[in-house]
């Protein structure tokens, strides 16, 4: 993992988070979701275009066409490209915002990836299925959980797990 984007890629998520009041528990999603989209911070887009999660180019401010075609099995376009973190981060928030806006209040791994997938007018942020997705979120924890030690990478995984097994005891204790 390419601990210097993960950092810088934190740091204008949490300056974009605030400058849009939304909650900084939205990490917890965000940081493992632009993990899988750049192979833990490592693409080449991270690298040389501040592009770290995978945005496609479309006329957007602050963004430029790199000319790097997506894969083939893939929606055609080209990836956008930015001059710095901020205005990846900016473009990123801005897009779920538009397109996915029930990934920002998603509290766990499962609505979020259920948000990106469901999207406005049928789009979709991902191509796999919606299970190999959440499975590629949760692989991120550990590494992420050591990285970033301040953030409950865990409790975005498991709060659907214990709501579930809080409804199963007052079953229980009810009847």
């Amino acid at each position: 993992m390419n601990k210097d984007i993960a950092l810088q890629a934190r740091k204008a998520l949490e300056m974009e988070l605030k400058r849009r009041n939304l909650p900084l528990s939205l990490l917890s999603l965000l940081m493992p979701q632009i993990s899988v989209e750049t192979a833990g911070f490592n693409s080449k887009l991270a690298l040389q275009h501040n592009n770290i999660s995978g945005m496609t180019w479309a006329k957007q401010p602050g963004a430029y066409n790199t000319g790097i075609k997506k894969p083939d099995n893939e929606a055609p376009g080209t990836y956008a490209g930015y001059d710095n973190t901020q205005a990846w981060a900016s473009d990123y928030i801005g897009t779920l915002a538009r397109n996915f806006p029930d990934s920002l209040k998603a509290t766990n791994f499962a609505d979020f990836a259920e948000a990106l997938k469901k999207g406005k007018s049928g789009r979709q942020y991902y191509e796999a299925t919606q299970a190999d997705y959440l499975k590629a979120l949760r692989s991120w924890i550990p590494q992420m959980s050591k990285l970033f030690p301040d953030i409950n990478f865990k409790s975005a995984a498991n709060i659907a797990a214990v709501v579930i097994i809080a409804a199963v005891a007052l079953y229980f204790i009810i009847y």
